[in-house]
């Protein structure tokens, strides 16, 4: 537990290292919730009401709690993983300890545990998926005790915090009620276990209930099909999906890899190299008590990291069939995964460790400078671990704004104001001056046909009215939308930087087309227009007032 805390400070230093520093996924799924601070923010903004909308119901009240006891949103984001770490942690120690009884094991795995916690971003970000790992481990914790009433509670809060992890607790539910007996599958004879299951899958279905009947008015949800024919979804897209290589598209990717960002963490050879020997190890070692006495001592709860690997598999192949219905498919196997192989790989380090240790010790005299010089290098091996990650680069994903007086430009506009720019900047405006913004490519998400279709339009005509040559079209573009300020690029207007942008060259041929003619020396209205009317310059943005573009 004092791991956990010690391993956040990296990021807490990072997180708190200024006030313009924020996690990257809360610019998407935290800002929004700062209109609990204050109602009159974000009026009629899409953008601020579909990720409200997309926010477990669990999620919107911890948040709407905290703004209540006067804590910011921001920092109270900043604050939640380490409390989530230390639930994680904690709960891994003891379901691993019940795995194999040998505080080391427990130790080792939650050590593990902790470290990836940290060394990748989804803890870090406070938003529902880093809910995923903790209530996930509470809930295995809780079914190797039988603790019926606590796996209620775990899988009720999986529900209203991240759903997708629900399913997975419930699969390996299902799954718990079947038994090895013999080398056949029988289920469960205990009264008391399907008394668990069903009140367990009772508190799930009843978490689930509100969501699976609300209708969503930004549906309907993308389909394979369509998301096909979009180049969103593809290499360069802002949803990339779809890949062409078979070990990135179904082990590695980010969205439809089994692994998700299993191989992303920095500390490379203790996340990948370790866990997955572990994970493998693990069942032949206890095939082979005779040669590996520890393994002798691994319970029957080990069966748990099997059924919650297999309900991992399962959903994540429906998630596969099911594109995008069931959302993304690594939600339904990295989290689980990196439990599973953490647990594993605890148990087998003390496993080895012991039987290297028996060895030396019946060695005699013959091996005592052996047996020091091995205790030395283990005690050399034991804190150079522990020590990663204090000397890796923090994993949570800091983004860290370097326009100051941007943001406390638009902080002090009404909060009503309305900025529109296909700039990357726009993507820190909501968060740092929380200001509404017409679109931005980080909250461009395309999985919901309804909301994703108004931003694509919305795109498109800002992009015309950015380049038109005729001031008319402009102005019709600023009284259409409301805009009050265009928030341009130094280098807006040159061929070239509508080309080499990623997300803007989604929009094709558009984009082509006015690249195209700026090339050929059209000028577009606004580059000249813009010039009287700066409401803010800085050495990399211009900040124009379209009102006084009206006139």
């Amino acid at each position: 537990m004092a791991l956990a805390v010690l391993y956040a400070l990296p990021d807490l230093r990072v997180a708190f290292s200024g006030p313009y520093v924020v996690q990257n996924d809360a610019r998407q799924h935290v800002f929004w919730a700062r209109r609990f601070e204050d109602a009159a923010l974000f009026p009629h903004d899409l953008i601020a009401d579909y990720f409200q909308a997309v926010a477990p119901s669990g999620y919107t009240l911890l948040y709407r709690a905290a703004a209540a006891v006067g804590l910011d949103p921001v920092l109270f984001g900043k604050l939640l993983p380490v409390a989530l770490a230390l639930v994680a942690v904690g709960c891994t120690f003891a379901f691993a300890a019940r795995v194999l009884p040998h505080p080391a094991a427990a130790f080792a795995a939650s050590a593990l545990l902790s470290q990836h916690l940290w060394l990748t971003d989804e803890l870090a970000s406070g938003t529902p998926h880093a809910f995923a790992i903790p209530l996930l481990a509470a809930f295995l914790y809780l079914l190797s005790r039988r603790a019926a009433l606590g796996c209620a509670l775990a899988l009720a809060l999986q529900g209203l915090f991240y759903p997708q992890i629900l399913l997975v607790s419930c699969g390996t539910l299902v799954l718990w009620l079947l038994r090895l007996e013999g080398g056949r599958p029988r289920l469960a004879r205990e009264r008391r276990d399907w008394i668990l299951a069903a009140a367990g899958l009772a508190a799930a279905a009843a978490s689930l209930l509100p969501f699976a009947l609300a209708s969503s008015r930004f549906g309907p949800t993308v389909t394979e099909g369509v998301a096909r024919g979009m180049p969103e979804f593809f290499r360069g897209g802002r949803a990339r999906f779809f890949d062409r290589d078979p070990w990135t598209f179904w082990i590695v990717a980010h969205r439809s890899g089994l692994l998700g960002k299993f191989f992303s963490a920095s500390g490379p050879f203790i996340w990948a190299g370790v866990p997955m020997l572990g994970g493998m190890l693990l069942p032949i070692l206890t095939a082979l008590p005779r040669a590996f006495p520890l393994a002798g001592r691994v319970t029957r709860d080990a069966g748990l990291l099997a059924r919650l690997g297999l309900a991992s598999l399962l959903l994540f192949a429906a998630a596969h069939a099911l594109v995008f219905r069931l959302h993304l498919p690594s939600r339904y196997a990295m989290f689980s995964i990196r439990i599973v192989l953490a647990v594993a790989a605890g148990a087998v380090l003390v496993i080895v460790a012991d039987v290297v240790g028996r060895r030396l010790r019946r060695g005699g005299r013959a091996f005592s400078v052996l047996r020091r010089g091995l205790a030395a290098l283990g005690i050399v091996a034991v804190s150079g671990f522990l020590a990663l990650p204090l000397v890796q680069e923090p994993g949570g994903a800091y983004i860290v704004g370097d326009e100051p007086a941007l943001y406390r430009f638009f902080e002090r506009q009404p909060p009503d104001a309305l900025v529109a720019s296909v700039s990357p900047e726009a993507d820190n405006i909501p968060i740092f001056s929380r200001r509404s913004v017409l679109v931005s490519r980080l909250h461009a998400v395309p999985y919901q046909l309804g909301y994703y279709r108004r931003i694509h339009s919305r795109v498109t005509d800002l992009l015309r009215a950015e380049y038109a040559e005729d001031p008319a079209e402009l102005r019709a573009f600023v009284r259409a939308y409301g805009v009050d300020f265009i928030l341009l690029d130094r280098w807006s207007f040159r061929p070239r930087y509508l080309l080499l942008d990623s997300w803007v060259r989604q929009y094709r041929p558009l984009v082509e087309e006015l690249a195209g003619r700026m090339e050929r020396g059209s000028k577009p209205a606004l580059e000249t227009l813009a010039e009287g009317c700066k409401a803010l310059e800085t050495e990399r943005m211009i900040v124009v007032d379209a009102t006084c573009l009206l006139r």
